[in-house]
């Protein structure tokens, strides 16, 4: 599905791709939904012939939204909350996208060279960037930024090494093709790093495992040696070199998280830093939060909240500006509550209980539940520093790739059991 192929690469390069491409698989998965479904009783993607799995996760994935809808209703009716429902909504159009992949026959290939693809592009676009500042990709401060800003970029470079490492298993007889992939990954990671994303640097240690043990089959006893060695040489190499900028941003972090915790309450220059700022806004989310535990303060009340607060002489007039507090997790609690909460761990649980399934699988399932598994995981750890729901192309990038690996997961398993019934 050439969609698909070309979707990861253009939604991190070319601005507004990502969002058409949604609009597109949802607005072909309605007509999927007004025209296939009455005229094809026995379709497979008939409701009812859907496992409770996809069903409850469809749900998930429509009340999630609802949340949102909900808060504003109950909240203040601000017209900064009905701007920002704009972007949560968009997850309705998981139902119809998934729908549409039901149907359609889903190929492991295509969903391995999109992310080969991904990382290749965000690698190449990084270094046009640094040497040449061309194309939509751009350097500035030292950092390497997208069209949806430097984090977006970081955090699927990131994404994009790790799931194209998975392409070893298909390539691992080819010793040209393995040399060819690596250098992609590194690609990837280099991008990754020049971004100056460090939200996005946490979660790389826990990429890397998971993707370890998907490799860890198909490597003797001697390569996996070589592969720790070179993955340490390879960090080693990255946080030295200037145009990543990992050695002084990981420690301008640590000094302006040490500086924070150990200054005086009183003490405003350190709040007004990255990471003191930050931590301000994680405590102020969190009066938020237990001001209105249930259903929150309401879409687009985080921003009065914190005003408030500011006023209240209890947050700095720092970080009591943004719009939002760096922390998916802690957003969610401060403006919809544990309801909206709930929802929110929920369309990451019910994907990753499908995926650690699968990944134990020894067939073309075990591919497509590590794929989930790291796309999940990395979002999770995202979310610790940033507000990644907020924005369109963090959730336009979800909806499409956990639609499309659970669709390729379920068609599979369909297959699987079609093929033992007839066996007998």
């Amino acid at each position: 599905m050439p969609l698909l192929l070309l979707f990861p690469a253009l939604a991190l390069i070319v601005p507004h791709a990502g969002s058409i491409i949604l609009f597109v698989l949802a607005g072909v998965g309605v007509c999927v939904l007004l025209y296939t479904l009455p005229a094809s009783k026995t379709a497979a993607l008939a409701i009812r012939d859907l496992s409770h799995q996809e069903k409850w996760l469809m749900l998930c994935f429509a009340l999630f939204p609802l949340s949102a809808l909900l808060s504003w209703m109950l909240g203040d009716f601000s017209r900064a909350g009905w701007r920002e429902l704009e972007t949560p909504l968009r997850m309705f159009a998981f139902i119809p996208i998934y729908f549409l992949f039901r149907q359609i026959d889903l190929s492991q290939q295509t969903l391995v060279r999109s992310f080969i693809l991904g990382a290749l592009l965000a690698g190449l676009s990084a270094i046009l960037a640094i040497t040449w500042q061309t194309g939509f990709v751009t350097y500035s401060g030292g950092r390497v930024a997208g069209p949806y800003g430097e984090l977006t970029f970081g955090q699927w470079s990131i994404l994009f090494s790790a799931l194209a490492a998975l392409a070893y298993t298909q390539v691992k007889e080819t010793r040209l093709l393995q040399v060819v992939l690596l250098l992609i990954v590194g690609l990837g990671l280099f991008a990754g790093f020049a971004s100056g994303t460090r939200g996005a640097w946490l979660a790389l240690p826990v990429l890397a495992v998971v993707t370890y043990f998907y490799l860890r089959p198909h490597f003797t006893g001697l390569q996996k040696i070589s592969l720790l060695l070179a993955l340490i040489l390879a960090g080693v190499f990255l946080y030295q070199l200037p145009a990543t900028n990992i050695s002084s941003r990981a420690q301008t972090a640590i000094n302006e998280a040490m500086d924070y915790w150990q200054a005086p309450e009183d003490n405003n220059k350190v709040k007004r830093t990255s990471m003191g700022a930050r931590f301000e806004m994680w405590k102020g989310s969190w009066r938020m939060f237990r001001e209105a535990p249930l259903l929150g303060v309401g879409e687009g009340g985080y921003q009065p909240h914190m005003q408030a607060q500011k006023e209240r002489g209890e947050m700095h007039f720092t970080p009591a500006k943004y719009s939002h507090p760096h922390n998916e997790f802690l957003r969610i609690l401060a403006q919809r509550g544990l309801f909206g909460f709930a929802f929110l761990l929920a369309i990451f649980v019910l994907p990753l209980l499908t995926f650690n399934q699968a990944r134990r699988e020894t067939d073309e399932r075990r591919l497509l539940g590590f794929a989930g598994i790291i796309i999940c995981v990395g979002y999770l750890i995202f979310g610790l520093t940033e507000t990644l729901f907020s924005r369109n192309i963090m959730v336009a990038s979800y909806v499409v790739m956990i639609a499309y690996l659970m669709a390729a997961i379920h068609q599979y398993t369909d297959l699987k059991q079609h093929e033992h019934i007839t066996a007998k």
